[in-house]
């Protein structure tokens, strides 16, 4: 009896959409990957880039995945690593919209991979055979937006021009799961190809974030083993806008600052943002809060800080600790209004109530309380257009199920990019499928 057949002899687990087997690119190929997916596409805060070779999968639970690395490392032992490249951008339709992905410019790596990853799970080929959904052949790819069905071929041709592509080497594939549809996945175990290796647990959440400028920080570093640091800077230096407005939790908060970085009111509507310092400013440090939230939480504020960009950064702790990775949620420079309007005084007064609670810097919290205000109804057109005048109009909203399920919850500023799970799968370029193949 040969290897394969004995694997497929194995009792078939119960396979749920909070599990999957993919390729995750390697982490140096993220930044172009992310500052694409961070304002465009509704998994953004749930799925790491990835492309999936068996969704769904088999549950997470017991020793489940161990057993399920086994039987990957006997399949996958004749398959060799090998280098792929995406750069075409192509399309799937949904009732409602469209999934906007990046295509291999030559799938016969990935698909022969997949192919031996179906013959030993058989009943987790639901990407690569499923006539319900008019699914005929697996079709690799990583998902980069949603957008509308009347916009998405004018949306291509933009992005493409500006879209370089990623190139990377496939050396192993990853089990993937999450406990509840809100979350995070966690990176299991990861499992080398070609017999390089056993399978090697890794247990590491995914952090949404974007590498900031020219950092050198790699997304999804920005976490420890009990949750992901954010480094607070606006509103949510504020105790009872932390707490209270938003239902957040830290396990942890700690005063800081960030170096390098100015706080400004340039963000639409006048709202906070962080921006490179320049020489000559008057401040070339930002001082916040770093709050270490649990994952969950900060999906949730991702969420919730709608229009901002969540970048990775090193703040330093008031207390003389190490520099600490954490997210800043910054605006993108093309949705910056222009400089020296005042903020309101509705979300002036959070910062300026905020900042002696912990307390931050006695000279910045004086400069905070001298700063102007305006009321929030006399605001006028510069608030909502760029330094040129061109109207910025409000970004579109992403959904997703933790805001959709949690409604009435973080409405601040930044609305609710809650999301929530849609009806339509995927099939061919163009067409419209079923649903049980979204990445919810």
């Amino acid at each position: 009896m040969s290897d394969r057949l004995a694997l497929n002899q194995i009792v078939p687990q119960m396979k749920v959409h909070k599990s999957a087997v993919c390729i995750i690119p390697l982490r140096n190929v993220w930044p172009v990957i992310q500052s694409l997916r961070c304002l465009n596409d509704k998994s953004f805060l749930r799925w790491m880039p990835h492309v999936n070779l068996l969704y769904p999968f088999w549950e997470d639970c017991g020793d489940s995945f161990v057993e399920a690395s086994k039987r990957i490392e006997k399949a996958l032992s004749s398959v060799q690593p090998f280098e792929v490249s995406l750069s075409r951008l192509n399309h799937f339709s949904h009732r409602s919209y469209c999934t906007v992905w990046a295509g291999l410019d030559d799938d016969t790596g990935v698909t022969n991979l997949q192919s031996a990853l179906a013959e030993a799970f058989p009943d987790c080929n639901d990407l690569g055979y499923d006539p319900s959904r008019n699914i005929e052949r697996f079709c690799p790819h990583l998902s980069l937006a949603n957008v509308g069905i009347t916009r998405v071929e004018a949306w291509k041709q933009e992005k493409q021009g500006g879209w370089p592509g990623v190139r990377f080497e496939v050396r192993e594939v990853a089990l993937i799961s999450r406990s509840g549809f809100d979350d995070p996945f966690v990176t299991r175990i990861v499992v080398p190809l070609g017999g390089r290796g056993g399978p090697r647990e890794v247990n590491e959440p995914y952090v949404a974030g974007v590498a900031a400028g020219a950092s050198e920080l790699l997304s999804g570093t920005a976490a420890d083993h009990r949750g992901v640091w954010n480094f607070a800077y606006g509103a949510n230096i504020n105790r009872a806008k932390v707490s209270e407005s938003r239902g957040l939790r830290p396990i942890e908060s700690r005063p800081a600052r960030l170096r390098g970085y100015k706080l400004s009111f340039r963000h639409r509507g006048g709202f906070g943002t962080v921006e490179e310092a320049r020489e000559g400013d008057e401040w070339r440090e930002v001082h916040g809060v770093l709050h270490l939230l649990s994952h969950a939480d900060y999906c949730r504020l991702a969420a919730m800080e709608h229009e901002y960009r969540p970048c990775e950064v090193e703040a330093e702790p008031y207390d003389g600790g190490p520099p600490i990775k954490a997210i800043v949620f910054v605006t993108p420079p093309e949705r910056l209004i222009r400089s020296g309007l005042p903020p309101t005084s509705r979300y002036l007064g959070l910062l300026q109530k905020g900042a002696p609670e912990w307390p931050l810097d006695d000279r910045y919290t004086s400069w905070l309380k001298s700063l102007p205000s305006i009321d929030n109804g006399k605001r006028g057109d510069a608030y909502y257009q760029s330094p040129d005048g061109a109207r910025l109009e409000p970004w579109p909203k992403i959904y997703t199920g933790s805001q959709g399920r949690r409604a009435g919850r973080g409405r601040g500023r930044g609305g609710g990019r809650g999301r929530t799970r849609r009806q339509g799968g995927r099939g061919r370029d163009g067409q419209i499928a079923g649903s049980s193949a979204l990445e919810v």
